[in-house]
């Protein structure tokens, strides 16, 4: 996964991470299945917040409401990009307030043997965080995500 950060025409940062999701998530399914990756052009500098779902190469559902239902939609579908205050943007929580700004992420694994006291564990990628492979609890990620997800088809 590209990451986000650079320095542009003065910008130190892209605000399209929905793209950098759909691209890596497309690279991955179409590097697996062996056919060429459709080009997905860059909204451009001046826009922001790329939405993935409103990509025709994309099927939205509803968000997996466990580690082994997560397991079944990676298993059938691939990767698979979630938003919410998620990775890099999730800045933590004080009182009853949860702090950080809508971000996209590629969830890329899942396993329903590690941190079972906490759901389970989700492997991802987040164009914030540059190439690294990141993991948290099931419970810390659900809490966050929004009600839908969406996978290339």
């Amino acid at each position: 996964m590209r990451w986000q950060f650079f320095h542009y025409n003065g910008l130190l940062v892209d605000l399209n991470c929905g793209w950098y999701c759909l691209k890596a998530a497309l690279g991955i399914k179409h590097a697996i299945a062996g056919t060429p990756q459709p080009h997905v052009p860059h909204p451009g500098l001046g826009h922001i917040a790329y939405d993935p779902s409103n990509s025709p190469l994309v099927t939205t559902v509803a968000t997996p409401v466990s580690t082994a239902a997560w397991v079944a939609m990676l298993t059938n579908h691939g990767p698979v990009i979630a938003s919410g205050k998620l990775g890099g943007a999730d800045w933590g929580k004080i009182g009853g307030h949860r702090l950080g700004v809508g971000h996209f992420i590629l969830i890329n694994g899942a396993d329903t043997a590690l941190d079972v006291a906490d759901g389970g564990r989700l492997y991802y990628l987040d164009p914030l965080q540059g190439r690294f492979q990141r993991h948290d609890t099931f419970n810390h990620l659900d809490q966050r995500m929004n009600a839908t997800v969406d996978y290339v088809t």
